[in-house]
């Protein structure tokens, strides 16, 4: 019995807790930090309503803040955002309002 509570509680604990869905997405992007840097290329890996991860080469070089530039039907989709999590290759984001 101890055992069964305790995968319970285990599966309890990496419940998704995110307040919306996330749909993979693979698509190429770029991040524009300042007026003056260049751009850099990057992958929306996946994306929700209320943020995306990002696979980008030297995730803490990024500042906290920074513009996400995604390219769509001839025009640009530009969205503010802030970095919430940084991992190896990969960087998770909020958008800014």
């Amino acid at each position: 019995m101890a055992l069964l509570d305790t995968i319970r509680r285990a599966t309890k604990a990496f419940a998704e807790r995110r307040s919306s869905f996330r749909r993979a997405t693979n698509c190429r992007a770029w991040i524009e930090c300042s007026d003056r840097a260049q751009s850099r290329s990057c992958i929306i890996v996946d994306m929700s309503n209320g943020g995306a991860r990002i696979a980008v080469a030297s995730p803490y070089e990024l500042p906290e803040e920074l513009s996400l530039i995604l390219a769509v039907g001839g025009g640009n989709i530009i969205r503010r955002v802030r970095i919430v999590w940084r991992a190896n290759a990969e960087v998770g984001v909020r958008y800014v309002h």
